[in-house]
């Protein structure tokens, strides 16, 4: 484990590489599953809003696309 700072594992790659691909995958859903399920309770507008939401922070989770362009997407 002497590894310097910043170096993977080749388990850590893999991992990382799966992590990143569920994220291509799991956002797109989230938010689709988030749009159209039936809330009771929610205006369409904060429906909307939680679809929204729930695909930022996948995509936060997951790091499929980088922090920053992700947390753009919200006020998009």
């Amino acid at each position: 484990m002497n590894e310097p700072d910043g170096v993977l594992s080749p388990a850590e790659q893999r991992f990382e590489r799966w992590r990143r691909r569920a994220g291509y995958v799991l956002a797109p859903a989230v938010f689709a599953a988030l749009w159209f399920a039936p809330f009771a309770g929610l205006e369409a507008a904060q429906q909307r809003l939680l679809a929204v939401l729930g695909l930022v922070i996948t995509l936060w989770v997951t790091e499929a696309i980088p922090i920053p362009a992700a947390a753009l997407l919200g006020p998009a």
